[in-house]
């Protein structure tokens, strides 16, 4: 199942906010990324329940900033988890591709951008 370019933008957002704070964005962080407007809390909810409903984050029941990237997730957007690996079968980078890996850096690149780096 591929994401809409609503629900793209909101993992984008997701992802972001995991690596430049080290954990999950509340709604209101999402809401105010996505420039709506402070009543629009119940969008943001409904992308995030679709997300979770689709296996691309997970999020504790009743713990703030429980939201996180699932492995189906960071492979949509071609993420190194937090521990360094990544997964292969979902990128398009050939094994004579040379990469450089530092230990405790995140990177985070949606699949077009990659896709365009590479050609």
């Amino acid at each position: 199942m591929g994401l809409t370019k609503k629900q793209l933008e909101t993992l984008q957002i997701i992802a972001e906010y995991w690596r430049m704070n080290g954990y999950g964005p509340s709604i209101a962080d999402i809401r105010d990324k996505l420039g709506l407007s402070k009543n629009s809390g119940r969008v943001v909810l409904f992308r995030i329940k679709s997300l979770e409903k689709s296996f691309f984050i997970s999020r504790g029941k009743g713990v703030a900033r429980s939201i996180k990237l699932t492995a189906k997730g960071r492979g949509q957007l071609n993420v190194i988890d937090h521990t360094g690996s990544i997964d292969a079968s979902s990128t398009n980078i050939s094994q004579n591709s040379p990469m450089i890996f530092s230990k405790n850096i995140n990177i985070y690149k949606a699949k077009e951008d990659s896709e365009k780096n590479l050609q």
